[in-house]
């Protein structure tokens, strides 16, 4: 069979590859040309940069219309977008290994002291549970545990560790506020260089409370995620949770194909994850994405991918040549 070449992709859609720019083994430009002629805009060029550096260079020097950046920034002729990555979610893990995270009511209170809204409002969406907003989200968990009245002297120590990002950094501090004000507790934060959080912190699950974000995918399972045969590394089960009731949920959900009896399933599980809180669910993460203002007709939708921005591409339209 002859093997498809990605760049010559069999599409039913509207764009076709007019050329493509290569530096060795690196794509420096694809322009691909729209076929339809009822649509304002007939080309679509993407190109590509080696860092964050020179993409806002070139925006900065009119080479480009739009862009995806990691920080926040202001310009002239560009407006800022924000589009929740729904494939993403930050939350708090709980080591379940460490002594003082073992008792589930504590964790609960922890979680009753933390207002998600208050802490996510300007980083991205709330999340919904393990399995967010989703056809196999269920609505019964997975809420807002925030009790405004709750306060408790637990006179205890913890510390979150976190990737030292910025907005990360921010987001541990909120949670710093809350836990100390309504808990009268004591909570350190601990930030590790992004390049070393990987092999220092998750390989060797070194952290008490652990602000971290992970991927998931459209489909509902998050047997990686959550069975206890995935609490060692490379598992991605951080917390190290172990639950017959969960593993057996994830088993039949993963091996059923009939979407009701899979529901029936995922719904289990994510009561159990509701009931024994390994975690405290945040957000996803907003997409930054800055477009030029002579580009209008982007609405809101449904983002699971960055690529995802382009979903309403074909009302895009330009009001001043740019």
């Amino acid at each position: 069979e002859e093997e498809q070449n990605p760049l010559k992709p069999v599409s039913n859609g509207t764009f076709r590859i007019l050329s493509v720019e290569e530096s060795g083994p690196i794509f420096k430009q694809i322009i691909l040309l729209n076929l339809d002629q009822s649509q304002d805009i007939r080309k679509l060029i993407f190109k590509y940069y080696p860092n964050e550096e020179e993409v806002i260079t070139a925006a900065k020097l009119g080479e480009i219309d739009g862009f995806i950046a990691s920080k926040d920034y202001i310009f002239e002729n560009f407006e800022e977008k924000n589009f929740p990555l729904q494939s993403v979610y930050y939350s708090l893990y709980f080591n379940l290994r460490n002594e003082k995270l073992k008792d589930t009511e504590f964790r609960k209170k922890l979680r009753r002291a933390l207002h998600v809204q208050e802490i996510a409002y300007d980083k991205g969406i709330t999340t919904i549970g393990p399995i967010s907003r989703n056809a196999f989200t269920d609505k019964k968990t997975g809420g807002d545990y925030y009790d405004k009245d709750y306060k408790e002297n637990l006179i205890t120590q913890l510390t979150i560790t976190v990737p030292d990002v910025k907005s990360l950094v921010e987001v541990a501090q909120r949670v710093k506020t809350f836990w100390e004000e309504k808990l009268n507790m004591d909570v350190k934060i601990k930030t590790v260089e992004p390049d070393k959080f990987e092999n220092e912190i998750i390989e060797n699950r070194d952290f008490e409370v652990l602000l971290y974000g992970q991927e998931i995918g459209r489909d509902p399972d998050r047997y990686v995620n959550w069975h206890s045969t995935q609490k060692d590394p490379p598992g991605l089960n951080l917390p190290g949770f172990e639950q017959v009731r969960a593993d057996r949920a994830l088993e039949e959900g993963r091996n059923e194909i009939d979407s009701d009896k899979r529901l029936t399933h995922y719904s289990e599980f994510q009561k159990v994850i509701d009931e024994q809180a390994p975690a405290i669910f945040l957000y996803h993460p907003f997409i930054k994405y800055y477009v030029n203002k002579y580009v209008n007709g982007i609405g809101d939708k449904y983002t699971f991918t960055a690529a995802d921005r382009f979903l309403d591409f074909g009302v895009w339209y330009i009001t001043k040549a740019i």
